[in-house]
């Protein structure tokens, strides 16, 4: 058998001492801590997801899968709002009642931000009424 001392590492090679607490960056809670937006080894995936999230295309989507615990929510999130941001915001959209045909509702786009407004007067209408 070989002389294993050879293959020992010394103690003073295995830790890391900081010197000067400059070194370390300090934040006073969790919340001061900016998000991590690498995805670390999924370099593939991330390139898939840009490529998804740049899809001009109706009727495509994003199918994300992996081991629970990974990052891939917090991952996804982030690069879905990323994106979202860089884009319109998109028209609103509400199913009303289609006194016609019960079973299928009318759908009514709407200018952002009027979906709401229109809920909102329709609850005050029926109050009303």
């Amino acid at each position: 058998m070989d002389n294993l001392d050879q293959y020992r590492i010394p103690l003073e090679k295995l830790k890391k001492v900081c010197s000067d607490e400059e070194e370390l960056e300090y934040c006073d809670t969790s919340q001061d801590v900016p998000p991590f937006e690498k995805f670390i080894g999924q370099e593939r995936a991330i390139r898939a997801m840009q490529f998804g999230l740049n899809m001009e295309v109706f009727g495509y989507n994003i199918f994300v899968t992996g081991f629970q615990g990974t990052g891939k929510s917090t991952y996804t999130e982030g690069a879905v709002t990323k994106a979202a941001a860089q884009k319109p915001v998109p028209n609103d959209w509400c199913y009303i009642n289609n006194f016609n045909d019960r079973d299928k509702p009318l759908a009514v786009e709407l200018p952002a931000g009027q979906g709401r407004i229109f809920q909102k007067d329709m609850d005050a209408l029926i109050l009303d009424l």
